[in-house]
């Protein structure tokens, strides 16, 4: 972890986005299941003030979040909001929901996931903080856009649009028609009334994992991930926030998936058998 942050800063990445688990086999195995262990050596790293970080609760199946866990995970994750670390968009700590549809079949109502993050804000007001910015990950789909500002979201937001450079008839498309896609994808948000942070989505190659996972052995895939994709990926999102002021938080995040994605071929970790490092697409892209 502690190479990993260096390698992470060093590229000018900002902040990591962990991933977080809550199996739904108890309300409290998030605390030692090996899924949150990454965070954990986060935590312990003795370099992690040169990189901030964030949660991303993968609220999908088998680890979906609901009103009987939802004070025992809301005060861990409060405790986590209180790393001077912690990233904090509009001046409160961010937290990333993964599924919104998850979260209405959990609670049942949009009112009901309203009326839970206003306790979490509550509570996390309570112990000193201004409160939480809430993100739901979405594909620009205006439905979607009006369910989760019903759902009491403040802000908007990704975890892939692999499939955005899909076309039909065919499995392998080159990397260019994936960031094509993904610009299409955040001009959707533009008609959203909740601001809109945009996803980098830097690849998409489930071969690794295609013997384990039927929808991912037919999956299609892209070829040409390079450095240079990764510029171009990181560019374009950066210069989308740029033309949308008025879109997006004041912080001008954007967010890249991903660091060790590699069982669907999205990474930027530095590997002794690549001669191309990824991260050098980074650095080029957020260079001043």
């Amino acid at each position: 972890m502690q190479k990993q942050i260096d390698a992470a800063a060093d590229a000018g990445i900002s902040f990591f986005s962990f991933c977080w688990y809550s199996p739904n086999s108890t309300k409290t195995t998030f605390r030692t299941d090996p899924l949150n262990r990454a965070l954990k050596f986060y935590l312990k790293a003795p370099n992690k003030k040169r990189l901030k970080f964030c949660l991303m609760v993968a609220n999908h199946q088998g680890f979906t979040v609901g009103p009987a866990e939802w004070a025992t995970v809301s005060q861990a994750w409060i405790d986590l909001f209180k790393q001077p670390q912690y990233v904090t968009v509009n001046g409160r700590p961010l937290l990333i929901f993964f599924s919104v549809g998850s979260l209405v079949k959990e609670f049942g109502t949009s009112l009901a996931i309203r009326q839970a993050f206003d306790s979490l804000r509550t509570a996390a007001q309570s112990q000193g903080l201004p409160g939480v910015t809430i993100a739901a990950c979405l594909s620009g789909n205006a439905s979607e856009m009006a369910q989760a500002q019903r759902c009491g979201f403040d802000v908007l937001t990704g975890y892939n649009y692999h499939d955005a450079g899909f076309k039909q008839n065919s499995k392998v498309f080159p990397i260019d028609s994936l960031l094509a896609g993904s610009r299409r994808v955040w001009n959707r948000f533009e008609a959203g009334s909740l601001p809109y942070i945009p996803v980098a989505t830097l690849n998409w190659d489930p071969r690794p994992w295609a013997s384990t996972s039927r929808s991912y052995a037919q999956s299609s895939r892209y070829t040409g991930y390079s450095s240079g994709s990764v510029y171009k990926a990181i560019r374009d999102a950066r210069k989308w926030v740029n033309t949308h002021p008025d879109k997006t938080p004041k912080e001008k995040l954007v967010l890249a998936y991903a660091w060790n994605e590699n069982g669907e071929g999205a990474w930027l970790t530095p590997s002794v058998n690549q001669a191309d490092n990824l991260l050098n697409g980074v650095r080029r892209a957020v260079k001043p």
